[in-house]
């Protein structure tokens, strides 16, 4: 190799390992990035319980989940407890406190930043916080939902109802802070997980009114499994003066959904039930009857 020749390799290889190392260094849109944790501290006032903080990410952020998990329970899984909505002149500190903690419960939590284009960025957990000032033990903070209570599922015209509502337990205490809350049904396809208000007429104990899932869903969940998570607690706080809009939720409550076969000449007698918790349902995006060949 002559004396050019092996100066334009060194120096091929010199731009080459510059190259290499920029393109090392640079941070791409789809790389996943883990940002700091929040804060947490024990509050007292205005409300008890755990108190978490983070500055916002960016101004392009929509939504912030907050989600939760109970140090004290090995088996434990995280919780979605809370979505915060920052408006345009949002305070850079965005605040959830979280109320629905027991004292002397260790509890960690962590924000996932959503950005208009959907893309997510998530916090590192917390330092575990043992709850100082919570609620007391006793006090069921979740649906209580016994085995009468399940959703029936029409095939015929793609509907739940609730049956047996009133066997629902929550807020026995009747606490005002508790009373805000209106439960929710949460449906699940393989990708997704949202949440639809019950109306107090679908409450109903003694003739609920139809959930219609054509009227509810989106339209990319026609044609794919659907399944019923449960049931939760929504409360919104909706003040006009804050800068930031706060959701807050109960932790899941599981619901069994059965098909349920009836006498036709009387409704009240159950010839067979079927539990598709678990099998789930389709609704179609086309519904026909046939026709006649012309």
């Amino acid at each position: 190799m002559g004396f050019y020749m092996k100066k334009i390799f060194i120096n091929s290889l010199l731009v080459l390992s510059f190259f290499l190392s920029l393109l090392a260094s640079c941070k791409f849109e789809d790389e996943s990035e883990t940002l700091s944790a929040p804060s947490v501290d024990n509050t007292s006032s205005p409300a008890k319980g755990i108190t978490v903080a983070r500055e916002r990410l960016n101004s392009s952020t929509e939504s912030v989940l907050v989600y939760r998990i109970n140090v004290d329970d090995p088996k434990a899984k995280e919780v979605h407890i809370g979505t915060l909505y920052p408006k345009i002149l949002a305070e850079e500190l965005l605040i959830f406190n979280d109320q629905m903690v027991h004292s002397s419960k260790t509890y960690k939590y962590r924000y996932v930043y959503v950005d208009s284009d959907s893309k997510r960025y998530y916090t590192e957990w917390s330092t575990a916080l043992k709850v100082i000032d919570g609620q007391p033990a006793e006090k069921s903070l979740v649906y209580t939902v016994p085995s009468t209570v399940y959703f029936e599922y029409s095939p015929s015209d793609y509907t739940l109802k609730l049956t047996n509502a009133g066997d629902i337990k929550f807020n026995e205490q009747q606490e005002s802070w508790l009373e805000k809350y209106n439960m929710s049904i949460v449906l699940r396809t393989s990708s997704n997980q949202l949440s639809f208000p019950l109306t107090e007429k679908m409450q109903d104990p003694s003739a609920p009114d139809p959930l219609s899932l054509k009227a509810i869903i989106p339209t990319n969940w026609y044609d794919t499994k659907i399944y019923v998570s449960g049931i939760v607690g929504r409360n919104e706080d909706k003040n006009k003066d804050s800068k930031v809009e706060r959701v807050y939720w109960t932790e899941l409550s599981p619901v069994t959904v059965k098909i349920i076969i009836r006498d036709e000449t009387d409704s009240s007698i159950i010839k067979s039930e079927t539990d598709i918790t678990e099998r789930g349902f389709t609704v179609p995006s086309v519904t026909s009857d046939g026709g006649i060949i012309y």
